[in-house]
């Protein structure tokens, strides 16, 4: 008899791994229940028939069909809710583990710590302690990614509170995040710093606060004049770093603390102050006249390139200069304070704002030497929202493969991977997509967008198959299955898969009444931008305060800058004459 029922035991296994649709399982489990029923009925029949005979027989005969009843009905619920459990799973003997929201919300809740709050991430709370791994936003134009960084945003900018030891960074792709953050903080002492310099409201970068460290001026130099691999004369490219970093570090021995953007653009304009400022230090002295010994090129050689490069900066120190001491803001005084900086796109000025703020934040990646690590309380955050429009940020990678250990959090957002390879390369930009452990994979731009997605989640094999002793596999997620998401916003919601180490990986669904309770509204009582007038971005000229600042004579021959504003035409045509703008220069 028990040989019968381990036959039928193998014979029920075999069948249901023969057919993957959880409806097949159903069907196969409620089929075995009767048989085993009627097999036990038989059984007990006849013991009770040749035991007691018919007439005790027929008196239990409505028992036994009961009981029989009831076990089908209790091994039909057992084997279907074990059957439902392991589909929700989606048990799988490699590859990613998926689970349902559902379960996903049910472990998260296992995952944290009594008391702990969590980090809101696809309708669930990870733990706390996840945010060191790093959050990364994959998808297209109308995927919804914005909106989850603005979910998150929500979440996480009310701790930023006095003593918290916490900060954000918030780069504004889309122009509006400084209405979104004001109506965030509108109710929390949390200061607000807006670095458009092209915005009335704007602070500025005290950059001589942070770069005080002669090794560090070499890395501004770098910033300013990027190596260029393409590049096939290399004086060009080499010296006028050499010059800066020579400047820079005469700057920071004479005046320390107290030089600004405006001191460095007027001197590396000027061959006349390059000169001065370099010859004040014997070892700057020394690597100018190396730079060019023995070289048919000269210092007026160079400040064509100089000039071209350094004249946008020209207007972004000019407006930096007019702004009070109480809006001035160093990262060396952010990361030790709490408070809030908003980078905004700034669409006119591209060219401008873009690299000031990827030298910003590279600079707050050389400043992580100084930061103490294990602190379990500091937290900063970085969202950067599209953040390949900002270039190659070298620091990036270093803040967030070295950044974990010392509370530093980048969430990143991006449309697709191809656009980090072109501004890092597929190594560097690999690394920065890896090492984000948490991410969101919504809606995708294109297919080959969609590919990589479906790619990254990873293959699995859902069952073993006993009856042909083969695995099954394929992807957990077709990469149709990204293209065809609906658009997001507040008709669809937001649709997403989400991955996080502590809870494997969920699907989840924002509905639109979520999304209205949980995105924070704009604040229209603050404008998007306050735009700064002409006369402030004009860069004030060198004087005799500027001298005495450094220890340089004054007056000095020479000290204009050369190429920092457009010279006047000598003969500007009349008023009234029709031919004035339609006659090319240099023609009469």
């Amino acid at each position: 008899m028990m040989k019968l029922f381990e036959w039928l035991n193998e014979r029920q296994l075999a069948w249901r791994n023969a057919y993957h649709g959880l409806l097949s399982s159903y069907i196969t489990s409620a089929f075995w229940a009767p048989i085993y029923a009627a097999i036990a009925s038989v059984l007990i029949g006849t013991g009770v028939l040749h035991a007691f005979g018919p007439a005790v027989f027929r008196q239990w005969l409505p028992i036994i069909v009961v009981g029989s009843l009831l076990f089908i009905g209790v091994r039909t619920y057992i084997d279907l809710g074990r059957e439902y459990q392991r589909r929700e799973a989606r048990k799988q003997h490699r590859g990613r583990l998926m689970l349902k929201e559902k379960a996903a919300r049910k472990e998260a809740r296992k995952k944290r710590k009594p008391g702990d709050r969590g980090i809101l991430w696809g309708k669930l709370r990870l733990p706390s302690k996840d945010a060191e791994k790093h959050f990364c936003i994959i998808g297209g134009i109308g995927s919804g990614k914005t909106l989850t960084m603005k979910m998150l945003m929500q979440d996480q900018l009310p701790l930023l509170t006095p003593g918290s030891n916490r900060r954000a960074l918030i780069y504004d792709c889309q122009e509006d995040f400084v209405q979104t953050t004001a109506a965030i903080m509108r109710d929390i002492d949390c200061p607000m710093y807006i670095l458009n310099p092209f915005d009335k409201r704007r602070a500025a970068w005290d950059i001589a606060k942070d770069i005080d460290y002669a090794p560090v001026a070499a890395n501004l130099a770098a910033r300013v004049f990027p190596s260029n691999p393409k590049s096939h004369n290399k004086f060009y490219e080499e010296t006028p770093r050499t010059i800066m970093t020579c400047v820079v570090e005469v700057f920071i021995a004479r005046a320390n603390h107290k030089w600004t953007l405006r001191h460095l653009v007027l001197v590396m304009q000027s061959k006349a102050l390059i000169n001065l400022i370099t010859n004040l230090s014997p070892q700057a002295q020394a690597t100018m006249k190396l730079t060019f010994e023995g070289s048919d090129k000269s210092l007026g050689d160079v400040m064509s390139t100089i000039n071209s490069t350094l004249y946008p900066w020209g207007r972004i120190a000019a407006s930096w200069e007019g702004v009070k001491q109480e809006k001035r803001i160093s990262i060396t005084d952010w990361l030790a304070g709490t408070s809030i900086l908003v980078l905004p796109r700034f669409g006119q000025g591209d060219s401008e704002t873009l690299r000031i703020y990827s030298l910003f934040i590279d600079t707050i990646a050389t400043n992580l030497s100084t930061l103490e690590g294990g602190d379990s309380s500091r937290r900063t955050w970085l969202f950067l929202d599209e953040f390949p429009e900002l270039g190659n940020i070298e620091g990036l990678k270093k803040l967030i493969t070295l950044g974990r250990n010392k509370g530093f959090t980048c969430v990143l957002g991006l449309q697709q991977p191809v656009l980090v390879y072109n501004a890092y390369g597929r190594e560097i930009g690999e690394v920065i997509i890896s090492e984000c452990g948490i991410k969101a994979y919504l809606k995708a731009s294109s297919d080959d967008a969609a590919k990589w997605v479906s790619n990254s989640i990873s293959d699995f094999s859902p069952d073993w198959d006993e009856s042909y002793d083969k695995i099954r596999t394929g992807h957990l997620y077709p990469p149709r299955y990204f293209v065809n998401l609906p658009d997001a916003g507040y008709e669809n919601g937001v649709y997403g898969v989400y991955l996080a180490p502590s809870i494997t990986g969920w699907e989840a669904h924002y509905t639109p009444a979520e999304l209205n309770a949980l995105l924070p509204k704009p604040d229209k009582d603050v404008d998007r931008l306050q735009r700064l007038e002409d006369e402030f971005l004009n860069l004030e000229p060198w004087g005799k305060e500027d001298s005495e600042l450094f220890g340089i004579p004054w007056p000095i021959d020479g000290v204009q800058p050369e190429n920092t504003q457009p010279s006047p035409d000598p003969n500007p045509p009349a008023d009234d004459d029709p031919l004035a703008d339609m006659i090319p220069v240099g023609r009469i």
